[in-house]
């Protein structure tokens, strides 16, 4: 009788390890604008699939923040989500487990300053098709070269 009520109790027990990694997780989703480069990182504890928590960490591009101080904001046509991590029981990444750098940080946000964003909201008034001509060129076909003299453009402006 012993023996069956050990059986009975492993049982139970790996009935609730298989449980637990079922239906609990942790999973890391990265979602952007490939028009923009506007990224933002998701992380959510999950239960059966739904999010019980969720964080969210957004990075704006200049180039986005450009394109709102020329009165052209964009509409994020080219988003994406990508579900690249799945911790199945918090402890074991599988399917996915997409590891490694998705996007790098540089300084180049802090050269973004509101004296040069004055400039920018300046261009529109005195030229107003300057705001589509900068969405077509770099938002939408990226046009780095022109990217390149637009921002040399403002920088000497300032």
């Amino acid at each position: 009788m012993k023996r069956n009520k050990l059986i009975i109790v492993a049982f139970i027990v790996a009935g609730f390890v298989v449980i637990w990694f079922v239906a609990i997780d942790w999973s890391y989703f990265e979602e952007g604008c490939g028009n923009c480069l506007y990224h933002k990182s998701v992380y959510q504890y999950r239960v059966l699939g739904i999010p019980i928590h969720e964080k969210t960490t957004e990075y704006h591009s200049v180039i986005e923040l450009v394109a709102q101080d020329l009165g052209v904001p964009c509409q994020h046509r080219g988003y994406y989500r990508t579900h690249r991590q799945r911790w199945w029981g918090l402890c074991y990444c599988r399917r996915p487990c997409i590891m490694g750098t998705t996007h790098i940080a540089s300084d180049q946000e802090f050269w973004y300053t509101a004296e040069i964003k004055k400039t920018a909201k300046a261009m529109i008034s005195e030229n107003p098709a300057v705001g589509e001509e900068y969405r077509q060129r770099v938002v939408i076909e990226h046009d780095w070269e022109y990217w390149r003299n637009f921002v040399k453009r403002l920088k000497r402006d300032k």
